[in-house]
């Protein structure tokens, strides 16, 4: 019997017909007969229960609770007894240490080029109304033996703070570094503060480029203005193009995101980083991330996700100090987010990550964009807004079943949603070129999957390896390009972007990858020829389906299982895949299924480890609510 039946059986619902009973039966279980001494001793044994009242955790306890940290630049040494946790404070995520009334932390360092000390800071309480008025004293004291300067830091309760102090009168000296939290009269423990991720930094050298990182979630790259599509979503992308390199024929690893941003994040194949999908969709922290190694290499991390899968507490977080999840899936609110950090930061080495929403399903743009692409070519409407007024069609349960109408609903909703984050391009890109920063910073878009418009009989993404699903955008812009607006259109892959990206930055990779730089093709369009192009999928909404695929050249085979399945496509032939020609070209099918064979053999599975526990009640809410599972 569950607590839920037992609950339910002494419940009053008045006199259930046939029973007799004032009491509603549930489960299996039915009442006949109850004393009245028995019901009143259980009355009066449920009101005591629920007079011990479990104790509220303490402050304490709230920080204990709390998930490990990085290692940090500053204070991290055993001198220090503060605890170093992963601290999330409305939906911005760090690394901090915990200071409770009367600890401080110490550190020494030498002064040589660093021109300034920045941190954040928070205040955290088991309860706000045990926190004192005034606040007991949190401050920074830099000194020598000759010279001492004092900073008061006043921390806000349930929200991040920044701060950044010069360091110039401290050039070339040995500088004792205290945060000290003061022990308030009388004394508590019911509150502490965050101290996030303090660094000294330096400006930057003439040389040194930033590293802007913008991914846009299920954006399928036919439906932009640069690739042929007929429709206006993309204007401000297709002017952008002409500053840039664009890679024409770029494969994601996987066809939905948490695998594909594995990939973006460590150039390795997904089976090697271990997020794959079903029970293993969380990034494990054995991999070296690209944040990682920026962060090691001096640079100041912060990633800014809509996706409700790119996130903390998916793993995704791994070397960015500041990590920071946007409930609102529209692109301008996560402009809005991002851009005060990045103004804040811009005079330092920096590397931001995006990652917008838009256009995943459900596909609502908001206005006008919701209306932008109601009409025909014919400048006659292609659907009724009164047909579509409730909720909006699930995208995944839908086939080739679907009506006319519904069909050109959804597809002018997704346009919608891609001329969405396009506008919001626009807007971020403006502060970019007022604040100087395309003159310092490699700028690269992308996508993580593509989207299926019943091309093979169903909508969405995720349940196939087909061109729509793993063809994504790659646009790069970085100072000096030497052919700006060239088109590059040799297969390359998600996988090469980290090793790209480091290579441009002249930063050396922190752990073996398995992609490779595309700079040769700056220069030359055609310095190397295609790249090979694995894919892997473990589906986690249909039970036991896994695939994998592999490209070369114009030829591409798909394995799949539940059902069985083997199939080859010539793709200077057939584009749409929709010619299998496994039983006419056997032999080219056993050379391509030995080369799937041979590279999973050659992965190392390094991050992947044991089976991880199935999705918790939180993921599969969250899985519902976007449509993956019923």
């Amino acid at each position: 019997m569950t607590s839920r039946q037992k609950l339910d059986i002494l419940r009053p619902d008045g006199n259930r017909k046939g029973s007799g009973l004032p009491f509603r039966v549930s489960g299996d279980i039915i009442i006949f007969v109850m004393h009245r001494r028995i019901l009143l001793a259980l009355c009066l044994g449920g009101i005591l229960c629920s007079c011990r009242r479990q104790p509220q955790p303490t402050a304490q306890d709230l920080a204990r609770s709390l998930p490990p940290a990085e290692p940090m630049a500053l204070f991290d040494h055993s001198g220090n007894t503060a605890l170093r946790k992963r601290v999330t404070v409305a939906g911005e995520t760090r690394d901090a240490f915990i200071l409770f009334p009367g600890q401080e932390l110490v550190d020494k360092k030498v002064i040589a080029g660093e021109k300034q000390i920045s941190l954040a800071v928070a205040l955290l309480a088991s309860s706000p109304a045990e926190v004192p008025a005034p606040l007991p004293k949190l401050a920074l004291i830099r000194n020598t033996p000759g010279l001492r300067s004092d900073a008061e830091l006043f921390p806000n309760l349930g929200v991040w703070k920044e701060y950044s102090f010069s360091l110039a009168r401290f050039a070339d000296q040995a500088v004792s570094l205290r945060i000290s939290f003061e022990k308030p009269i009388p004394a508590t423990q019911s509150f502490f503060v965050a101290i996030a991720n303090p660094v000294l930094t330096k400006a930057p050298a003439p040389e040194q480029l930033n590293l802007i990182l913008i991914n846009i979630d299920t954006l399928r790259p036919s439906h932009l203005g640069w690739f042929g599509y007929p429709r206006p979503t993309s204007p401000f992308l297709d002017s952008l193009a002409q500053e840039c390199v664009l890679f024409e024929q770029t494969s994601a690893q996987a066809s939905w995101t948490p695998p594909s941003v594995g990939t973006l994040f460590t150039s390795l194949y997904p089976p090697e980083h271990g997020s794959l999908g079903k029970d293993h969709i969380p990034l494990p922290a054995a991999n070296t991330t690209l944040a990682e190694t920026l962060r090691r290499a001096g640079y100041r991390t912060a990633a800014f996700s809509a996706s409700p899968f790119i996130t903390p507490d998916y793993g995704f977080d791994q070397g960015f100090e500041l990590f920071a999840f946007e409930p609102d899936d529209h692109a301008p609110a996560l402009n809005a987010r991002a851009l005060p950090w990045l103004k804040l930061h811009r005079d330092q080495p920096f590397f931001l990550y995006l990652m917008y929403f838009d256009p995943h399903h459900p596909y609502q743009p908001p206005p006008p964009f919701n209306l932008r692409f109601r009409n025909g070519p014919d400048g006659k409407p292609l659907w009724d807004p009164d047909h579509f007024t409730g909720a909006p069609p699930r995208v995944m349960k839908l086939d080739k079943s679907v009506d006319p109408e519904t069909f050109e609903y959804l597809r002018s909703q997704y346009d919608g949603e891609i001329a969405t984050v396009d506008q919001a391009l626009r807007e971020l890109f403006a502060p970019f070129r007022a604040w100087g920063l395309l003159d310092h910073s490699i700028v690269m878009i992308t996508s993580d999957h593509g989207e299926e418009f019943l091309d093979h009989g169903r909508f969405g993404h995720g349940r196939t390896l087909y061109e729509e699903m793993i063809r994504v955008l790659l646009l790069v812009r970085a100072p000096g390009l030497p052919h700006p607006g060239q088109r590059v259109s040799r297969m390359v892959r998600v996988l090469d972007i980290m090793p790209f990206a480091l290579d441009l930055l002249g930063v050396p990779p922190a752990a073996p990858l398995e992609g490779k730089s595309l700079v040769p093709f700056l220069t030359n369009p055609e310095a190397e020829p295609d790249r090979e192009a694995f894919a892997s999928m473990q589906y986690f909404t249909e039970e036991g389906r896994t695939g994998r695929s592999l490209r070369q050249g114009n030829l591409k085979l798909i394995l799949s299982t539940h059902p069985d399945d083997i199939a080859l496509y010539d793709l200077s032939t057939d584009p749409g895949e929709t010619r299998n020609l496994a039983h006419d070209r056997p032999d080219q099918v056993r050379r391509l299924t030995d080369r799937i064979t041979a590279l999973e053999k050659a992965m190392p599975a390094t991050a992947f480890g044991p089976p991880l526990n199935p999705p918790g009640a939180e993921t599969k809410k969250l899985l519902k609510s976007l449509g993956y599972v019923q």
